[in-house]
Formats: C-alpha cells, structure tokens, sequence
C-alpha cells in the first residue's frame, strides 16, 4: 500500500501509511492555505490559496 498526504487546518503537513494506519505529522505549520495537492515520483507539489506552488522532495 502508500502513503496518504494531508494538510490539517492547524497549517501542518502530515502523511499517514495506509498499511499501518501510522500517522505522522512532517511540519509543524505553513501549509494552512493549501488548495491542492499532488504527490508524483518522490516529490509533493502544493497550490496554496494565492496560485503559489511549492514543490517538496519527499
């Protein structure tokens, strides 16, 4: 199975193994404004609010 990456209105990024159903919280804050999301060969790209995209390497 994967893993599942959310962001929680508290502004943190977590990612939880589906396997397991093990949660764990990777940034404490500043993903609050996340719009979207897309998880794609080792690397997370996040739309906040305003248009800005981040990429994260996983």
């Amino acid at each position: 199975m994967g893993k599942l990456y959310t962001t929680e209105s508290d502004g943190s990024l977590n990612v939880t193994e589906l396997s397991t159903g093990a949660r764990t919280k990777l940034t404490a804050t500043g993903y609050a404004q996340t719009k979207m999301m897309l998880a794609t060969s080792g690397k997370i790209y996040v739309i906040d609010t305003s248009g800005t995209m981040i990429e994260l390497t996983l």
